[in-house]
């Protein structure tokens, strides 16, 4: 994966750095002695780096060394070391499975109106980096609601990126290398509240959007 594809940076030429440096001394944000680093070799930056410094189009004051902040992204840790900013699209450890999304009419998630959506996913029996995975089921709801329906938007993006499941060991019965939640979670239950896997769960959406945003799936996908 070539990180500078999936990377959005300017130069900063070594004039600027001495200019933020003097501003941050005359705030108190820095000694005399110290100076502007790398943020990942932790290296000043000296005149010989000029054109070697670079800041990510995304964050806000630090800089990097163009070669450090190229070996931080290679592979799929597409975000910045620093304030965990995401670059790129990030893809998850999922195997291969199917996802349908069905909308039922009569279905009622707790106090919201009537309609939901209805999500299957099902795994079959695979094998991924030589472990041999037993397949899943699984089901989830969501209210057919101008925030139910973003979610689920979110829910399809995740999927697709790989994001949704993983091979692990089940919490619930122990059982090893088989295809369980990946941390986004899910409501399969109508009813419940929290306790129950279900509705009504006031936080839920805003906890389940923040889960999303980690993994670099966002509502402007």
């Amino acid at each position: 994966m070539d990180a500078a594809r999936l990377t959005s940076w300017q130069n900063v030429p070594i004039a600027k750095i001495e200019e933020i440096v003097t501003e941050e001394r005359a705030k108190g944000h820095l000694r005399s002695d110290e100076s502007e680093r790398c943020a990942i070799c932790m290296c000043d930056f000296e005149p010989s780096d000029d054109g070697q410094v670079v800041h990510l189009s995304k964050c806000k004051e630090h800089f990097f060394h163009q070669s450090c902040i190229q070996s931080a992204l290679i592979g799929a840790a597409l975000k910045c070391p620093v304030c965990g900013v995401t670059y790129g699209q990030m893809e998850g450890t999922m195997p291969s499975g199917r996802m349908r999304v069905d909308l039922v009419p009569d279905l009622q998630c707790a106090s919201f109106p009537p309609g939901s959506w209805l999500l299957s996913y099902d795994f079959r029996d695979g094998v991924q980096d030589d472990i041999h995975y037993s397949g899943n089921s699984r089901q989830a709801l969501l209210p057919n609601t101008e925030e139910g329906r973003e979610v689920l938007r979110l829910f399809i993006c995740a999927f697709y990126r790989r994001h949704t499941f993983k091979v692990g060991t089940s919490v619930t019965t122990g059982v090893a290398d088989t295809v369980v939640w990946a941390g986004i979670h899910h409501k399969s239950s109508a009813e419940g509240g929290a306790t129950n896997f279900g509705y009504p769960d006031p936080t839920y959406f805003v906890r389940v959007k923040e889960e999303l945003a980690t993994r670099g799936v966002f509502y402007s996908d």
